[in-house]
């Protein structure tokens, strides 16, 4: 695939990947395999689609309309068929389990063909959408259905605040850093006292909330993105490790 037309937007990779290496780490079959690919094709789909329609300016839709032509009818192809050999593989609960990720996928590509400005509400959407793709795939290995809900759950919620952080940052605090500091605070505590009393697993949020308890407090200013980026990246993983470890064998 050209350079040009991978996705922009470098933090929704983590979004895509986390869920999904979850998914296909605890349940590994060819149905969530499929699942999988037909998620990532759509995930791809976002850049050609944008520059086709001219969300990229018209001057790249001219130099890239044939190559970006292509790449979508390839991906758009490569996800009907993925999903599509998912789904006939799946069983049914699996099955039942992407059709909201199917409404939420296309309603974020609906999104993009029609130029809707980035919103905090249409970044969390994108959120939403990439941590329900882990339903379907633990569900094609049979996996409860309660505690992977929960982990659609935990990776949302931690996808959530670090986008809510990001536009707080960026606003220089104000009410959306007041209310991050506040969800945070709630997953802070739910992390401890959820673990210890109902599910162990819900301890993954408490990286991540603890991270974005330290950026709004310390009023981390709009040039440190990066280092936050990678705060985030670090948060995550730990998050990613408390999934494995606490998942009911």
């Amino acid at each position: 695939m050209e350079r040009s037309l991978w996705p922009r937007e470098h933090g929704v990779y983590a979004q895509v990947s986390l869920p999904l290496f979850t998914g296909l780490f605890i349940s590994p079959t060819l149905a969530g395999a499929l699942i999988g690919s037909a998620v990532v094709a759509g995930f791809l789909l976002h850049e050609p689609l944008l520059v086709l329609t001219g969300g990229r300016g018209n001057r790249r839709k001219a130099e890239l309309a044939t190559t970006a032509k292509t790449h979508l009818a390839v991906l758009a192809s490569g996800a009907l068929a993925a999903g599509g050999g998912g789904f006939l593989l799946a069983p049914l609960p699996a099955r039942v389990a992407l059709m909201p990720l199917v409404g939420c996928g296309l309603l974020t590509l609906f999104m993009a063909w029609r130029h809707v400005p980035k919103t905090i509400l249409g970044e969390l959407l994108v959120a939403l959408t990439f941590s329900l793709a882990l339903l379907p795939v633990t569900l094609a290995g049979r996996e409860p259905e309660l505690i992977s809900w929960i982990v659609v759950g935990i990776w949302t919620a931690v996808f959530g605040i670090q986008t809510l952080t990001v536009h707080g940052v960026k606003a220089r605090g104000g009410r959306t850093a007041h209310l991050t500091a506040a969800i945070a605070t709630a997953l802070l505590v739910l992390s401890g006292l959820g673990a210890k009393m109902m599910f162990p697993v819900l301890i993954a949020l408490a990286g991540p909330a603890l991270v974005t308890i330290a950026v709004v407090v310390s009023r981390t200013g709009a040039t440190r993105l990066r280092r936050i980026g990678w705060a985030f990246v670090c948060a995550d993983s730990t998050t990613l490790f408390l999934i494995l470890l606490t998942w009911p064998s």
